[in-house]
């Protein structure tokens, strides 16, 4: 049986990036691994496995192939970015680092290469180094709404509701659809103490993506004190009401926001019940005695240690 021509290579190869685009990885794969069969060595079928590898979580597969590329092509900008984002996952970040800088060099406009580089820089908590990268990738894309949502996040992670809520509502301006920035969007809504227009935009993000399992966890965090600023720590609210008002929840709600949790609807209905709140002394609101995020995970296992 005659060897695939050159020709037939690169056409299975175009099909594997069409897959990839697609979101269809198995048969991405399949055909990349069609090219390798006939041509172990070949740049463009190892270069998009191991994208693909680094995609599905398998790490060690995706530096191993991605490795060979780079050997052979040490120029090869986008290959030094997969590989920087497979040692990340493998824990191994510096050496990711190095990868993904080098990734810069060659190509300083990458912004493939500035969006993963800002993202792996904040899991490291070097968020001036991070925010350089995104200042560059805005620079390139003033109106990209994925630079304005992981801004968003930047800030957000450091405690700037404020800032990173005015780059969320840029975000939705851009993206109307990016339930993502609306859900975060509302969580600092919820965590800055404007609960109404939480509940509203949550309860919207919910109706249109009732899978997002964050986006339910915001709402239920956003129901919490909404009738007054909060006083108590995070994960310390409670909420007291009589059978009856539950009653008329079950039988009268219909949106599946007010279904999935219980008090949504007795507060979007405040009209037909009367509600009151009882703020602590002192006001504890700043402290988070939760575990919903892995920086709470960690004050745990902190204190934990320190008993």
């Amino acid at each position: 049986m005659a060897s695939p021509s050159e020709a037939d290579l690169a056409r299975l190869l175009e099909e594997g990036k069409q897959e990839r685009l697609k979101g269809r990885l198995e048969q991405a794969e399949q055909l990349c691994r069609q090219v390798l069969h006939a041509d172990p060595h070949h740049v463009g079928a190892l270069d998009l496995l191991g994208a693909i590898a680094g995609e599905t979580g398998r790490y060690e597969l995706a530096v191993t192939v991605i490795e060979e590329v780079v050997a052979q092509v040490p120029s090869h900008s986008d290959a030094h970015a997969n590989l920087g984002l497979a040692l990340h996952g493998l824990g191994q970040s510096e050496e990711g680092l190095a990868h993904m800088n080098r990734a810069l060099a060659l190509t300083p406009q990458s912004t493939h290469a500035l969006q993963n580089c800002a993202v792996m820089l904040s899991d490291l908590g070097r968020w001036a180094d991070a925010a350089t990268c995104l200042r560059r990738w805005f620079a390139l894309g003033p109106n990209n709404a994925a630079v304005y949502r992981m801004l968003g996040d930047w800030h957000a992670r450091q405690g700037l509701r404020q800032e990173a809520a005015s780059y969320y509502l840029k975000t939705l301006e851009l993206d109307p659809a990016d339930t993502e920035a609306a859900n975060n969007l509302g969580a600092c809504l919820a965590d800055g103490g404007h609960r109404a227009q939480a509940l509203a935009l949550l309860c919207k993000v919910v109706e249109l993506n009732p899978g997002n399992a964050g986006a339910w966890a915001n709402l239920g965090v956003a129901t919490s004190n909404s009738l007054d600023e909060p006083t108590f720590p995070n994960g310390l609210d409670v909420e007291v009401m009589r059978f009856e008002c539950l009653e008329r929840a079950w039988m009268e709600a219909r949106l599946p926001s007010e279904r999935e949790h219980v008090t949504p609807y007795l507060y979007n209905c405040s009209g037909r019940f009367r509600l009151g709140s009882y703020c602590g002394e002192p006001d504890l609101s700043n402290l988070r005695w939760t575990v919903d995020e892995p920086e709470d995970l960690e004050l745990v296992r902190r204190i934990y240690e320190a008993l």
